[in-house]
Parts: C-alpha cells; sequence; structure tokens
C-alpha cells in the first residue's frame, strides 16, 4: 500500500520552493511580507530653516507594520530640504515649499510615498 502523505508533503515542498534556472533551489518570499502600502507622517508646514521629525511607515500584506526610522533599507530623497534618514530629522530650506519623497523594496514589490511640506514663516 502506497503512503500518500509523503506525496502531499513533497507538493507542499514544491510549492514553497520554486526552481530558479541556475539549477539552485530558493523559497519563494512569505507573502505575508510584501508591502502593501506607505506613507509619511510628519508636519504639514514648517518654518524657513526649521526641522521636525518625519516617519516613513510601511505596511505590509500580513498587517505588520514597519517604521523608517528607525528601520533601515528605505530610500529618501528631498527637494527644497535635508532629511537624515538616522534620526528621521527633515529640514527644510528657504521656500515656499519641499518635498520628502520615500521608497522600499522588498520581496519585489516596492511602495512609494511623498509629502509636499508648506515652508512658511509661522503667523
Amino acid at each position: 500500500m502506497r503512503n500518500n502523505n509523503m506525496g502531499r508533503s513533497i507538493a507542499a515542498l514544491a510549492a514553497v520552493i520554486t526552481v530558479a534556472g541556475s539549477g539552485f533551489l530558493m523559497a519563494a518570499p512569505d507573502p505575508s511580507y510584501i508591502p502593501a502600502g506607505s506613507v509619511i507622517l510628519g508636519p504639514a508646514v514648517l518654518a524657513p530653516g526649521a526641522s521636525a521629525n518625519y516617519t516613513f511607515r510601511v505596511t505590509f500584506t500580513g498587517g505588520q507594520i514597519s517604521n523608517f526610522p528607525p528601520e533601515t533599507g528605505a530610500t529618501f530623497t528631498t527637494i527644497g530640504g535635508t532629511y537624515n534618514s538616522t534620526t528621521g530629522v527633515f529640514t527644510a530650506g528657504s521656500g515656499p515649499k519641499a518635498k520628502l519623497s520615500a521608497s522600499f523594496t522588498q520581496n519585489g514589490r516596492t511602495v512609494t510615498s511623498s509629502v509636499i511640506i508648506a515652508v512658511r514663516a509661522s503667523s
């Protein structure tokens, strides 16, 4: 009599492992760790030369959330200011607006967010 459990185990393993063109076996990405969305959190208005904390928040298909910083691996670009990706501090230029953008790639999917920051003297 044949043991069908072994056949099911091998089929399940084959569903998790894919064969790459090089002949090596590679594990498929964990579907719960695929980026699903992102947002940049921080003030909408800064005075010229002022600084504030901004966080790039990435959500994953499995419900997990990562914040950059303190997490690492995201890419940041700025127009009209500077951003320290280690501390999360954005410093506005002279205005009238600045832009902070961030992207993160994992398991073949990239999420990107941008925020426009009004740069004006406080009233």
